[in-house]
């Protein structure tokens, strides 16, 4: 009976989420637990391109891009954690968590979320193939669109072979490497001295509206180089699009089916691709959002694009914060790590900090 109520409350405080604010105070002698967080990963928890930089006077903070709009500085401000190593690295893979280890000397947290693989998997590449081809945008010669997709369908193969555990010879798959880097981190990470100690990986987004048969808004379309304006990106195919689209959906299942059930109750996997449901590129509605035109930035889109208005310069960025998630996007997978946090909160207590049952204010 005990649970059910649980159950109810949480579920009645799920519906009233949109009722609490992300940056409601949560105040730390209210949560006893967590007080220590840990946030590991590659650029979508660095949160490049989200807000301005988490700490503007710090070599690393700028090298690895980390943000003070990404989800895992949202996730500390949320629950009001002191004790906070931000170490994710925009470009890492799952080999680059040993440095990140590194960073962290002997630390170890009660609260310890991932976001990776995306390059490993080489997804930077896939966007960067078959969306806007800088590769052959700075090359002397012009280039035909046929000449475009046949680098796209190239990139897409690979990452199609990564993802369904291609490996060279005396290598390990991708997936091999992950779970012992999970494993890793549930061993070395989770703080031993709580044990309700949690690991939250989160998985990708699809970058694109599935694509529809009929007057499909992004047929014809391209997203335009607006610093390259002699040459052209890629035509933006449904097909491509679709691939693209299940590539992450192919990752996604993957982690939650193989990853993250490796220690039960140890680790929960957020898949944050239903969040941007309605955010993506080429939506139909609520409006069109369509590269080239007013509406490819608009405040609905949950992803940054060549024209996104950025925080910080962007001759500090690069081209990095393309395709990457902005801080509203950022916002609601940290509510979703929230949400995670406080049932478990409810399940270890019985009880809900009461700075969460009144709404707060922006």
């Amino acid at each position: 009976m005990a649970i059910l109520s649980n159950l109810f409350l949480l579920i009645s405080l799920g519906a009233l989420s949109t009722a609490f604010t992300l940056h409601n105070e949560t105040h730390s002698d209210e949560w006893t637990w967590p007080k220590s967080y840990i946030a590991l990963g590659d650029s979508y928890a660095s949160g490049v391109g989200a807000g301005h930089f988490f700490k503007p006077y710090n070599k690393q903070v700028k090298m690895c891009k980390r943000f003070d709009g990404s989800y895992p500085s949202q996730v500390k401000d949320s629950l009001g954690i002191q004790q906070f190593d931000f170490v994710a690295c925009s470009g890492n893979s799952l080999d680059d968590l040993s440095v990140q280890y590194e960073r962290l000397g002997n630390k170890s947290a009660e609260l310890v979320t991932v976001s990776i693989s995306g390059n490993d998997f080489l997804f930077g590449k896939a966007v960067e193939r078959c969306v806007y081809n800088y590769y052959l945008a700075g090359s002397v010669s012009p280039h035909s669109d046929r000449q475009r997709d046949k680098k796209c369908r190239k990139a897409l193969r690979e990452s199609r072979a990564l993802v369904e555990g291609s490996q060279r010879k005396d290598e390990k798959s991708i997936w091999t490497r992950y779970e012992e880097e999970v494993d890793r981190i549930v061993s070395t990470r989770l703080s031993t001295a709580n044990p309700n100690s949690i690991l939250i990986i989160t998985g990708y987004a699809k970058f694109f509206a599935t694509p529809k048969e009929k007057s499909d808004v992004c047929d014809g379309k391209r997203f335009p180089l607006y610093d390259l304006k002699r040459t052209k990106s890629n035509l933006l195919h449904k097909k491509v699009r679709h691939e693209m689209n299940d590539l992450v959906h192919q990752v996604n299942t993957q982690i939650r089916d193989r990853i993250a059930s490796r220690h039960p109750g140890k680790i929960a996997f957020i898949d944050i691709d239903p969040l941007f449901h309605k955010h993506r590129f080429c939506e139909s509605s609520p409006e069109d959002q369509v590269p080239g035109s007013r509406t490819e930035d608009s405040d609905n889109v949950y992803f940054n694009s060549l024209i996104s208005k950025i925080q910080e310069p962007k001759r500090k960025l690069g081209r990095s914060f393309i395709f990457h998630p902005k801080t509203q996007a950022h916002k609601a997978i940290a509510e979703e790590i929230r949400m995670e946090v406080l049932f478990r909160f409810n399940a270890i207590t019985g009880t809900v900090p009461s700075s969460l049952t009144t709404a707060g204010t922006d």
